[in-house]
C-alpha cells in the first residue's frame, strides 16, 4: 500500500503489520497527539521498526522510521517542545546520514553489527 509522509509529502509503500502501524501513527498525528505520546508510540521496543533492522544505520535509512521521525518532531515543533531549525524551503526534518555528512565534507561513517 502506498502511502505519504504529511511532513514532506513523500510517498512510501508498507505492507503488513507496518501499513497497520503506520496507518495508526497517521491517525494520531492528525489527532495532534502530545508530542511524547506519539513518541512513546511510534518509538516503543515493540514498534515494528526494530523488527528487521540489526544496526543503527540501516535503521535511520528506513522509509518508516524516517516518516515516523518527520511526524513526531512536526509535532513537537507544532505544540511548542522543540524549535524549528530546518533551512528555509526544507521540509524534512530527517535526511540521510551520507547527505548529511557530504554536506558537512565528512566521509560516510562505517558502522558495524556486533553479534
Amino acid at each position: 500500500m502506498i502511502f505519504q509522509n504529511p511532513v514532506t509529502k513523500n510517498s512510501l509503500e508498507l505492507s503488513g503489520v507496518d501499513a497497520e502501524f503506520f496507518q495508526r501513527a497517521l491517525e494520531k498525528f492528525h489527532a495532534n497527539t502530545r508530542w511524547s505520546a506519539f513518541e512513546n508510540f511510534a518509538f516503543s521496543p515493540t514498534s515494528p521498526i526494530y523488527t528487521r533492522r540489526k544496526s543503527y544505520g540501516r535503521l535511520v535509512m528506513d522509509p518508516l522510521y524516517r516518516a515516523l521521525q518527520d511526524m513526531w518532531l512536526q509535532l513537537g515543533v507544532n505544540q511548542g517542545e522543540v524549535q524549528d531549525d530546518r533551512p528555509e524551503r526544507e521540509k524534512a526534518f530527517c535526511s540521510e546520514a551520507a547527505e548529511e555528512q557530504e554536506r558537512v565534507g565528512q566521509p560516510p561513517v562505517v558502522r558495524t553489527v556486533l553479534r
